[in-house]
């Protein structure tokens, strides 16, 4: 009666999202389970008894953890420092927040600096339908993240396919963002292939951890950055490479009517600046390009000085309008 009442317990923390995903069964029935196995989601709750290992479910309150679950149930890792005006850093095929620790620590004095990982990356989770993936889903976990951290309004940041996590959201939800930063972005997936960037040589380059390293060097990420990459299953880096090859806001670019600033490297080898930041350029009725000499496709890891300037001077332009 009793494991039967603490595996009841387990099961409507698990229906509410308090607790992880796996089976309540399958934790309570593990032989070999230690505390470590029943993680904690974003919610205030209780500890369950799970075989004697932790005495009762207690009535404390447990501290705020940084997940949120989105709209489908998948728990998003964020990040959120300092305070002011919101701005919310998406990342991109990187999909993770490690490539904004040089904005975040600039700009946070000032703004409230929010970032997360993208599903399938990092510290979120990372689903196995194919379905659960795509620009569509990036942009409603980032309205999660919106939510869970009570912003109402920001301005957003978005690294390559972070870019398309942006607009999407803009179209969705136009009246929530003050401007759009799009970094080494571009306006259709058609601009990539076009270069040779293809679905399939790039499954074909992150098919194993080694390639998947080696991929993020080339496009001028750090070692450090680039490892992370080797942590996550292939299909949900794949799940992610098809969202960004396939998306296309060509018919709708004009529509973004907000503050745009593009920062776009010279020597982007991913989204070259020749189509896809010129196209941006011409495609947005309110943009600002600014071109990074010698950079390749991540202007904020490779030059974050000019980046951070450059993003400082736009935010201060749009929240004085």
């Amino acid at each position: 009666m009793a494991e039967q009442a603490g595996l009841a317990v387990i099961e409507r923390l698990v229906g509410t999202g308090a607790l992880c995903s796996t089976p309540a069964d399958e934790i309570v029935r593990s032989p070999n389970m230690t505390l470590e196995q029943a993680r904690y989601c974003p919610a205030s709750v209780g500890r369950a008894r799970i075989r004697g290992k932790i005495a009762t479910v207690v009535d404390q309150e447990v501290p705020p953890m940084p997940w949120v679950a989105a709209d489908d149930g998948c728990d998003i890792y964020y990040e959120t420092h300092g305070s002011g005006p919101a701005v919310v850093f998406a990342s991109g095929f990187m999909g993770i927040t490690d490539i904004w620790r040089a904005q975040i620590e600039a700009l946070s004095d000032s703004y409230q600096c929010i970032a997360f990982d993208n599903r399938g990356n990092g510290r979120s989770e990372k689903p196995l339908p194919k379905i659960a993936y795509g620009v569509e889903r990036h942009a409603r976990d980032l309205e999660a993240v919106l939510d869970a951290t009570g912003v109402s309004r920001a301005v957003l940041v978005g690294h390559s396919m972070g870019g398309n996590t942006a607009s999407t959201y803009y179209f969705a939800h136009p009246d929530r963002v003050a401007g759009i930063v799009y970094v080494g972005s571009y306006v259709s997936g058609s601009q990539i292939r076009d270069v040779g960037n293809t679905l399939e040589a790039i499954k074909t380059a992150v098919a194993t951890p080694s390639g998947r390293v080696g991929f993020y060097r080339a496009v001028g990420l750090p070692e450090e950055i680039a490892m992370e990459s080797a942590k996550w299953p292939l299909y949900s880096v794949l799940g992610n490479a098809e969202s960004f090859i396939v998306f296309d806001m060509t018919d709708k670019i004009s529509q973004i009517t907000v503050p745009c600033l593009i920062l776009h490297g010279e020597k982007d080898i991913v989204s070259p600046l020749d189509p896809c930041g010129y196209g941006l350029r011409d495609g947005l009725p309110d943009a600002t390009l600014e071109i990074f000499e010698g950079v390749n496709h991540c202007p904020a890891v490779e030059a974050p000085d000019k980046a951070n300037r450059l993003i400082a001077d736009f935010l201060k332009k749009v929240h004085a309008s």
